[in-house]
């Protein structure tokens, strides 16, 4: 059985020795898988926008989001003129 999941980086944020990543399997906005990483280490393993990396799923690891909370979280909304 293959755990692995063929992505490409679409974005790397570093601050502080880490770096946030996210990257799309299939090329697919929809199908982003997002994780971080020492930032050292994601330089050493060129972990870059547009790079192609074989990612291994781990059960733990995982959180499922339903569709329209991802959804939501993506939108960018700073929640200025909503009431509580």
């Amino acid at each position: 059985m293959n755990d692995y999941v063929s992505a490409v980086v679409s974005e790397r944020l570093a601050s502080r020795g880490h770096a946030t990543v996210s990257a799309r399997v299939d090329r697919r906005r929809e199908a982003t898988l997002n994780f971080a990483i020492g930032a050292a280490v994601a330089q050493r393993r060129g972990i870059v926008p547009g790079a192609s990396v074989p990612l291994r799923l781990q059960k733990p690891a995982i959180r499922l989001l339903p569709g329209d909370v991802a959804i939501a979280g993506q939108a960018g909304t700073s929640g200025k003129g909503q009431s509580p």
